[in-house]
């Protein structure tokens, strides 16, 4: 007796008791499973036939409803029986997919949907043939009755095949309903079973409630840690969100749009109206139109508008929303509103200070147009007189006049090329210019055709490949060509003569200002003369840039950049690359 009673209290008696319990627990909730599995199973089963045979009942009643709208379309030639007819028809098609896809396991079941659906097709096209008939059934009785005894055939023939398919199912239906009252009936077995398991779910559920309860306090803390990010983007962004339910007609406003329209939020309740108060009058009535069309749109577009805050402080926002549906159908807009204030102000500014650009640089082209015409006309006296003391006054003159005479000359020569120049820069900053459909080989041979004396006289060599068709500015491109290649001849050394190489090829090149990859015809200009150091390579398109000096070279320093600018003008770009005494590449890009 004292070893079972120390047996009892013993803690090797605890664990096999609860290992008892542990395994007792798991084998009824095993057979308890089991048997509930077994009850729906057959409970399944029940309600797939009954399922079947309602499909089936709804099917027959599809088809005669289909025959009776077509002897009514028959006898009255009713055309609002015809949409009637249609739907008819998808629904007997819907209700046969139906039966299909539940007795896809029964091959006699199976073999019956096939007739039927075959049968229907057929009763299909008796019906069409009914609706495009109609007139001559109307004329021809002995028509009619063809056709109306061929659908009651048909019909006979469903009613067939739907009667032995209804027939199969009620002895499926009964012997599933036998199964199914036989577990049924060891049901009251597994009621204290049950309630085991029920307080193991209990156990569990508890154990899964503390976990959600976990689950959801670190979603509350991430909540409160993205709303916090979102005031705080709110404030950087200096814009405010609000949402309206359209159902309810519920706003909501955020404190930097509350911040945004410079009110209290405990003073002013969140409503279209009370938003409405802060828009500037001017533009009342066009918000009004947006938020009157927001029911019929499912995205509210940018629109920008005035608010006056309680100081008369005039701001300028921009407002974008979203319409979005709920679960429980209710529908919502969600938005934001950005103060673009400052945005505002500076493309004010911009634009004044593009309206002075253009200002400042049509009056400088109309004055460097102008002075170089009106400087024109003093220089060509200047130039008359001094062929006319060449002609008759020369031998009067004394070698110190001489000289004067001579450097008076040169000096009227220089500033006939820096007019000439300044006039072709003058041309090519116009913008009214008309882009043709060109052969750049013309523009090439009307260039050399002006440089035929130069190329001779340097007995240059000009490699030129042939060259594409391009909508260019005719005059430019070849005014280019000429500046080009004069330069190629100009500094060319003095113990080799110039060797000039011009090709033209298609290449994909990266537009820096659209970043996307682009197709271009380049041209490259090569010669083999003094070339320059390749720190120069940009410096030699700024306007008056000379790297000789007058003395060594002739020129103004302005040809290279009306080069630059023809080529801006057909928005492309230009290169230059140089080596001393070796040579200089020129690259030009025009768009295709």
């Amino acid at each position: 007796m004292i070893f079972k009673k120390r047996f009892y209290n013993s803690p090797l008696f605890l664990v096999i008791t609860f290992v008892v319990s542990v395994a007792m627990m798991f084998f009824i909730s095993g057979i308890t499973f089991k048997h509930i599995s077994s009850l729906n199973k057959t409970r399944e089963a029940v309600l797939h036939s009954y399922e079947v045979t309602l499909e089936i009942e709804k099917l027959f009643t599809s088809v005669k409803d289909l025959e009776i709208e077509r002897r009514n379309f028959l006898l009255t030639g009713d055309n609002n029986l015809v949409e009637k007819l249609n739907k008819s028809k998808l629904g007997i098609v819907k209700s046969i997919n139906s039966i299909n896809d539940l007795v896809v396991d029964n091959k006699i079941q199976t073999d019956h949907i096939v007739k039927i659906r075959h049968l229907c097709t057929s009763k299909f096209a008796i019906v069409n043939k009914a609706i495009i008939d109609v007139e001559k059934f109307k004329k021809d009785r002995e028509l009619l009755r063809n056709n109306l005894l061929q659908g009651k055939l048909i019909m006979d023939s469903i009613q067939i095949h739907v009667d032995q398919m209804i027939a199969l199912e009620d002895q499926l239906l009964k012997k599933r309903h036998e199964a199914d009252q036989e577990i049924q009936s060891y049901t009251p077995l597994f009621i204290y079973l049950t309630l085991l398991v029920t307080l193991t779910l209990i156990v569990l559920s508890f154990i899964g409630f503390i976990k959600s309860y976990q689950s959801l306090k670190s979603t509350h803390e991430q909540l409160l840690l993205s709303n916090e990010s979102n005031r705080l983007g709110e404030f950087i962004g200096n814009y405010g969100n609000w949402s309206c339910n359209l159902d309810k007609n519920e706003w909501y406003f955020s404190a930097n749009l509350y911040t945004i329209l410079g009110v209290d939020p405990n003073f002013v309740k969140p409503n279209f109206e009370n938003l409405l108060h802060y828009i500037h009058p001017d533009d009342k009535e066009r918000v009004k139109e947006v938020v009157a069309e927001y029911q019929n749109k499912t995205s509210i577009p940018d629109i920008t508008y005035r608010i006056v805050t309680p100081d008369r402080t005039v701001k300028h926002v921009r407002s974008a929303g979203k319409m979005i549906t709920t679960e429980t159908g209710s529908r919502l807009i969600v938005g934001s509103t950005i103060d673009v204030t400052q945005d505002h102000l500076k493309n004010d500014e911009l634009e004044q200070q593009n309206r002075e650009l253009e200002n400042s640089n049509r009056e400088l082209s109309a004055f460097n147009y102008v002075a170089s015409h009106d400087l024109q006309e003093p220089l060509r006296k200047i130039q008359t007189f001094i062929s006319r003391l060449e002609d008759k006054e020369k031998d009067e003159l004394s070698e110190n006049g001489l000289q004067y005479l001579d450097r008076i000359k040169v000096a009227a020569g220089r500033m006939r090329a820096l007019i000439d120049d300044l006039l072709q820069f003058s041309r090519a900053n116009k913008s009214e210019q008309v882009f043709e459909l060109t052969d750049l080989n013309v523009l090439m041979e009307n260039a050399l055709s002006e440089l035929n004396q130069a190329v001779e006289e340097k007995q240059a060599t000009l490699d030129i490949t042939p060259l594409p068709k391009l909508s260019v500015i005719p005059f430019q491109i070849q005014q280019l060509f000429i500046n080009i290649i004069g330069n190629s001849l100009k500094y060319a050394k003095t113990d080799t003569p110039p060797v000039i190489t011009i090709t033209s090829e298609i290449v994909k090149k990266l537009n820096p200002v659209k970043n996307t990859t682009e197709t271009f015809h380049r041209l490259v200009f090569k010669d083999n003369g003094i070339g320059f150091e390749p720190e120069f390579n940009t410096k030699v398109f700024e306007l008056f840039n000379r790297l000789h000096s007058r003395e060594e070279y002739s020129g103004t320093g302005i040809g290279l950049a009306i080069c630059k600018k023809i080529v801006e003008n057909h928005k492309g770009s230009i290169q230059a690359h140089g080596i001393l005494n070796e040579g200089v590449e020129i690259e030009i890009l025009l768009p295709v």
